[in-house]
């Protein structure tokens, strides 16, 4: 299946990473055909080890209804594949594209030397850590509403049970109800990408501000 216009939001994204001088450890779109869909997978490494976070992975999800009724909606669209395939239903539902932000905290800064290690200080040190950025999450998505949540990996070794992974998962969605055309969807995806890199300016600077003090 061919999407040409979610291509053409990829090259729009690859080109404003470059802009800004972002590098990604990994920039790679995924097609399943069976499930009719398709997604951008990236990765931006963080430089700043004071932080608290060592990555940030954005991904975004398409499929082929999205991608048709789009095609339908904007002018200069006729020619478009999926025009010719009548099988692909009209949704009610406003298009939009769906990405999901994570933020990847670095499990270093929770484990703790042997002698801190007992009594599960480890897994008490994340959940400090975690509860005084849910304290100020308000401050970085100010009235958006949008959904987050924490994954989290746990392990144990001879000392007890520590966090392996810690990871801030926050969900976007953008409509594109209102654009007539690709550039109005390439003025949207920019928008949308700076406010992206915007909040993730602020995560980072409140887990840093926020991250436990080794003892």
């Amino acid at each position: 299946m061919k999407y040409p216009i979610f291509n053409s939001i990829i090259k729009r994204i690859e080109a404003d990473l470059q802009k800004r001088e972002l590098q990604t450890k990994q920039f790679k779109v995924w097609k399943d055909d069976t499930i009719n869909a398709t997604g951008l997978e990236l990765e931006i490494p963080i430089k700043n080890r004071n932080s608290g976070i060592k990555t940030i992975t954005i991904n975004l999800d398409w499929d082929t209804f999205r991608e048709a009724q789009m095609a339908r909606q904007l002018t200069g669209m006729e020619k478009h594949p999926l025009l010719k395939n009548n099988t692909i239903s009209v949704s009610r539902l406003q298009p939009t594209i769906d990405a999901e932000v994570t933020w990847h905290f670095n499990d270093q800064v929770i484990t703790s030397s042997v002698e801190e290690a007992m009594d599960n200080q480890r897994l008490i040190r994340a959940s400090d850590w975690m509860n005084a950025v849910n304290m100020r999450l308000s401050d970085v998505f100010g009235s958006d509403k949008l959904m987050s949540r924490w994954h989290l990996d746990v392990e144990a070794d001879e000392f007890g049970k520590y966090i392996s992974s810690m990871c801030l998962i926050t969900y976007f969605q953008f409509v594109l109800d209102e654009v007539s055309d690709l550039n109005g969807i390439h003025s949207l995806v920019s928008s949308r990408l700076s406010m992206i890199l915007a909040k993730s300016r602020k995560v980072l600077a409140l887990a840093e501000k926020t991250k436990p003090v080794a003892a």
